[in-house]
């Protein structure tokens, strides 16, 4: 074993197996859990404990994502571009002549923000959020426009968005729920924020590689049964596998690397290893396009949900 599972292992011995399984009985090292269990580590290793009047050692874990890198990427990805550009106008989206107060929830960098989320609108103006500062800085520095004011806020932290009760007309959340310690309070929160008869567009992944239970792997049926609680009418659902083909190993390696929520707690100097160590196993999991680029799988959900009276 490598220096660097060593190290995996003693962050996570507390809280996981050193190894642990699939469905299809298929081991699973620990790097893999750095990509695939953002939620359970942020759940988890964020939370604050005290042990006898002393704070533990776990609230220094911070959740931190590598801003930087992430945006160098070619994103958003055609999957979502096609949620975009061809479903949402086909369900109305944009075709009003109604000036639109959006939301957008976790919009990282700005990318998807700029480039999908703000053509689709007439909009009078587009909040857009993510609860962490560094993907904020990057997206005012790098996708910035006068209609857009970004903000560092949480969607589970109704102190973070309760100005907005009642005013959005429109919430879109691209890639974001999954990462959500409490994902019926984030929906709970979109139906506060909307106004009567406005509606949200979200796409996020439902399936993981670890079955923990703390993290269940839902589908479509356990969503809307708790959108429906909450108050939403269904306007539209989607759910499938969907594949995402990288344009070189370099890409799939940044990707990655960019959306590890432990890569910021391991030492400078193996970064590069770890960065590898994370394609090869990733790439044992998810296996090549038949051209030979690496690929991703995964379980996607597409809702298009309304606030009623």
């Amino acid at each position: 074993m490598s220096c660097l599972l060593r190290f995996l292992n003693q962050l996570f011995q507390s809280l996981f197996l050193p190894y642990s399984r699939r469905p299809d009985g298929q081991l699973i090292k620990p790097v893999c859990q750095v990509f695939s269990q953002g939620p359970l580590f942020q759940k988890v290793l964020c939370r604050k404990e005290t042990r006898g009047g002393k704070r533990s050692t776990k609230e220094s874990i911070k959740m931190t994502l590598d801003a930087e890198l992430y945006n160098t990427l070619p994103i958003p990805v055609d999957n979502v571009k096609l949620f975009f550009k061809n479903t949402l106008p086909e369900l109305g989206f944009g075709k009003n002549n109604e000036k639109e107060i959006v939301l957008d929830v976790g919009c990282g960098p700005g990318g998807s923000t700029y480039h999908l989320v703000l053509p689709l609108f007439r909009c009078l103006k587009l909040f857009a959020v993510d609860m962490l500062p560094n993907m904020i800085e990057m997206a005012r520095k790098h996708n910035s426009h006068h209609k857009i004011e970004y903000r560092v806020a949480n969607i589970e932290d109704w102190s973070t968005v309760k100005e907005w009760e009642d005013q959005i007309t429109k919430v879109v959340s691209i890639y974001c729920f999954h990462w959500l310690t409490d994902i019926r309070k984030g929906f709970y929160n979109v139906h506060r924020l909307l106004k009567t008869d406005g509606e949200a567009a979200i796409c996020f992944g439902v399936n993981s590689y670890i079955p923990y239970d703390q993290f269940k792997i839902c589908s479509s049926p356990y969503y809307i049964g708790m959108l429906e609680e909450i108050g939403f009418e269904i306007l539209y659902c989607k759910e499938e596998v969907k594949y995402e083909t990288f344009s070189s190993d370099e890409e799939y390696k940044n990707f990655f690397a960019s959306i590890s929520t432990v890569k910021s707690h391991i030492p400078v100097d193996q970064r590069e290893e770890f960065k590898n160590e994370l394609f090869d196993e990733m790439l044992k999991l998810e296996g090549r396009h038949k051209n030979g680029l690496p690929r991703h799988r995964g379980r996607f959900l597409e809702l298009v949900i309304k606030k009623n009276e």
